[in-house]
């Protein structure tokens, strides 16, 4: 059975209307605070409020809990407090930007250092909201906890490092080696010489272990070959 849900806002109350298959109507009313709270709070990201100066004015339990806070103890710190070193301004900046008209809202990604030090790496999406003067009243901001995709992000570049650092080690052995007939030393890309052992340890990531073949072992200790 299908039906038909309508909303309707008149004077701060949502009124809502469902209509059934047989023509049923059921009328039901939700005052706007009561929805705004449970969308609030229900969130699965962090949600906060926040002055025009950058102070918190309330924040739902999914933000507490990523930064390791009781929601009581976050209400009317500033939202500096909880950044790391390498994003202090990030915050400030957005909210100057919007105060004066340039930028409205903005996606970006910030890393906190929460209560207990743990690093979070977030992706903020905030929004100004003005009042009917067009004066700015507060920031709705949503910070989803993105860590886990940060740490992987890392990972794979680390590894493409790792690959083009060894890649750029094979090449040093492409090529033509100038090798001393006498000495076997290799000339190295300065002009100097230098042994064999050290060429390739100082140019791949192998390294030289000594030994001896058949042949030698029998030429210089054929008492202890077969």
């Amino acid at each position: 059975m299908r039906c038909r849900v309508r909303l309707r806002c008149r004077a701060g109350v949502w009124h809502i209307a469902q209509q059934g298959g047989a023509g049923t109507i059921m009328m039901s009313s939700v005052d706007s605070e009561e929805l705004f709270r449970h969308a609030f709070e229900g969130a699965n990201d962090g949600m906060c409020i926040v002055e025009p100066g950058g102070r918190l004015l309330r924040v739902n339990q999914q933000m507490a809990d990523m930064l390791d806070y009781a929601k009581e103890e976050m209400v009317g710190m500033m939202v500096e407090e909880f950044a790391a070193p390498e994003s202090v301004g990030v915050s400030a900046r957005f909210i100057g930007k919007s105060v004066s008209g340039e930028v409205e809202s903005s996606i970006f990604e910030k890393t906190y250092i929460t209560k207990t030090g743990r690093i979070v790496c977030g992706q903020v999406a905030s929004s100004l909201i003005r009042n009917k003067d067009n004066e700015p009243v507060f920031f709705i901001s949503h910070v989803r906890d993105i860590s886990a995709r940060r740490n992987v992000e890392q990972e794979r570049e680390l590894l493409i490092e790792q690959l083009l650092r060894a890649l750029a080690d094979i090449k040093r052995l492409e090529g033509i080696l100038p090798l001393c007939s006498f000495c076997k030393k290799i000339r190295g890309e300065g002009g100097y010489w230098e042994p064999v052992e050290s060429y390739i340890r100082n140019h791949s990531a192998a390294d030289i272990s000594h030994g001896l073949c058949p042949d030698c072992l029998m030429k210089h200790y054929p008492e202890f070959s077969d």
